[in-house]
């Protein structure tokens, strides 16, 4: 079954090297932090049924079926790019679906190449729109680990 939603190995997760390389930048430990910008993404990545990549340009039919599949499928996170679309129109997606699943047990984040706020002082934009569908309890369970380290003193208000 989780073949036929999504890819699974290491060269179908990543098809296209930059996002591979993207995906790597926010994982390993920067000098100005002290550690990732995503200090889980390593660990995910090193299993495929954890954290999934998919290209698509039907960005509200996937979503709809990433936010109903993510918990079926024990998936903890897929990452949804190749689509175009401005800051404003992400926005109200993420928002919408955030309404529409969060039921689900899915939060939807997102990152947008016109992003000038930045909660880190680091720069860390992707060249195109990205959607990060995950699991709440997952986040959730990551947010509260990493209070109770430094992670977030570097966080701008």
């Amino acid at each position: 079954m989780k073949k036929k939603l999504l890819h699974q190995t290491k060269q179908e997760v990543c098809p296209h090297a930059s996002l591979d390389k993207y995906l790597d930048f926010l994982s390993r430990k920067h000098r100005k932090l002290g550690h990732a910008i995503c200090p889980y993404l390593k660990k995910y990545r090193a299993n495929t049924y954890n954290l999934y990549v998919d290209k698509t340009s039907e960005l509200s039919a996937r979503l709809q079926t990433v936010c109903s599949m993510l918990g079926p499928l024990h998936i903890e996170a897929v990452v949804l790019y190749g689509f175009r679309m401005s800051y404003e129109r992400l926005e109200k997606i993420t928002n919408t679906a955030n309404k529409r699943y969060g039921s689900l047990g899915v939060t939807v984040l997102r990152m947008h190449p016109d992003t000038d706020e930045f909660p880190l002082p680091v720069k860390y934009n992707y060249k195109q729109p990205l959607i990060i569908v995950q699991r709440t309890s997952t986040l959730e369970r990551a947010r509260a680990q990493l209070k109770q380290s430094k992670y977030y003193d570097n966080w701008s208000e």
